[in-house]
């Protein structure tokens, strides 16, 4: 054990090891922020540098939610006449490629030639809603969950679930109700979920044995589940505000999109960095930013 002269001693040592081998340090490791001087110039150059790092973080960090909640929009945009290779279907509805994907496809430019498509975009701010798939009597097919944040929360499926029949309830945050017996509950983190799916369609099979199929997929909310006669309503997604070429919409995205999708805890402290570029819980305010 030290004793307090001791101790003394060894702090003495330290600093003056210290000491002697900080000129060496300045030497070999220059560090020019501390001969920087304060001027003007300088303060508006870093703060230019700030807002150019700031931009991009929060680009990185925004662009999946972004990106989804342009895509949700998207496929649920429905043509008309709808083509056969088209999955697109209003919202809280499944959607259907009834044909293999052709050159011409505009829904997966890169689809596969041996796949049906599905796609489902799914509000669960009013509850949650039921997903029934059929018994595919082993037939490859799956059904991905995607949150806002373009994270694949669940997989219904082959691999995973099976191919007999089965119920699965997509289920928003906050929900706390009980769901019926033999069905499986799948807790999504944002208030929307897209449902994007696929099955195996065999060469020269028949497309009409494969439709019958397709449609005993069934999607509606729990408090319908079980009612023949239901139909789904018709709704809609609010429209991104408008950006036409504005260089920085994005971020006017961003901010309608965060409306809907409150930044998560662990988000918080970096989102709040954001304020310094005009990107608030009040939207993006570019004032905030002023020309190089």
């Amino acid at each position: 054990m030290l004793t307090a002269r001791k101790t003394l001693l060894v702090m003495t040592l330290i600093a003056a090891s210290l000491a002697s081998s900080a000129p060496v340090w300045a030497k070999d490791w220059p560090d020019p922020l501390l001969k920087t001087a304060g001027t003007p110039e300088n303060v508006a150059k870093g703060m230019e540098y700030d807002a150019y790092e700031l931009g991009l973080s929060a680009y990185a960090w925004g662009y999946p939610l972004v990106r989804m909640e342009r895509v949700v929009r998207e496929y649920t945009d429905v043509p008309s006449p709808k083509p056969d290779t088209s999955y697109r279907a209003p919202m809280n509805q499944i959607g259907w490629a009834r044909e293999l994907a052709t050159p011409k496809a505009l829904d997966m430019p890169t689809a596969n030639n041996d796949t049906a498509y599905l796609s489902a975009v799914v509000d669960l701010s009013h509850g949650p809603y039921v997903l029934s798939v059929p018994d595919t009597h082993d037939r490859y097919y799956v059904v991905d969950t995607f949150n806002m944040w373009q994270e694949l929360e669940h997989y219904i499926g082959r691999r995973t679930t099976g191919t007999k029949a089965g119920r699965f309830a997509l289920v928003g945050p906050g929900w706390k109700g009980k769901l019926p017996a033999g069905v499986k509950r799948l807790d999504i983190k944002t208030s929307k979920v897209w449902l994007w799916g696929r099955i195996r369609v065999s060469p020269g099979e028949d497309m009409n044995k494969l439709h019958a199929l397709q449609d005993q997929f069934d999607l509606r909310p729990l408090a319908e589940l079980g009612k023949k006669n239901w139909k789904a309503p018709a709704a809609s997604l609010t429209p991104l505000p408008e950006i036409g070429d504005d260089p920085l919409g994005f971020y006017t995205h961003l901010a309608a999109a965060l409306k809907d999708n409150p930044v998560r805890p662990d988000d918080k402290a970096l989102y709040a960095q954001f304020e310094r570029i005009g990107l608030t819980d009040k939207g993006f305010d570019p004032s905030k930013l002023t020309d190089p």
